[in-house]
């Protein structure tokens, strides 16, 4: 087995236990999620100080963990729904754009 293929392996057993230990509940918006509808996510940034010790992965559905980015998590969840909704504001302004410049 290559190196390659050994990190892959540990990465995915990672992933197995942390969804195991959150029961695969999403540490931001705590809603349960099956695992397809879920990533791994640093709680703690790495380029805020976060390490890659097991203890600061936590289980993060596609929406938060797309939302967070590279949020602080005590800054992330009390403006998650103020985030979502600029978000949904600005895709929709986006599309206006693409639609306005398309007529043109």
């Amino acid at each position: 087995m290559t190196p390659k293929q050994k990190s892959k392996r540990l990465r995915r057993k990672w992933r197995a236990i942390v969804y195991a230990k959150s029961g695969n509940r999403c540490a931001y918006c705590g809603q349960v999620f099956p695992t397809e509808q879920l990533s791994v996510d640093h709680f703690w940034p790495s380029f805020l100080g976060g390490t890659d010790d097991p203890v600061n992965f936590v289980t993060a559905c596609l929406p938060c963990g797309k939302l967070k980015a590279h949020l602080p998590p005590l800054f992330f969840r009390a403006h998650r729904e103020a985030l979502a909704a600029a978000m949904q504001d600005e895709q929709k302004r986006f599309v206006a754009v693409q639609r306005d410049e398309s007529n043109d």
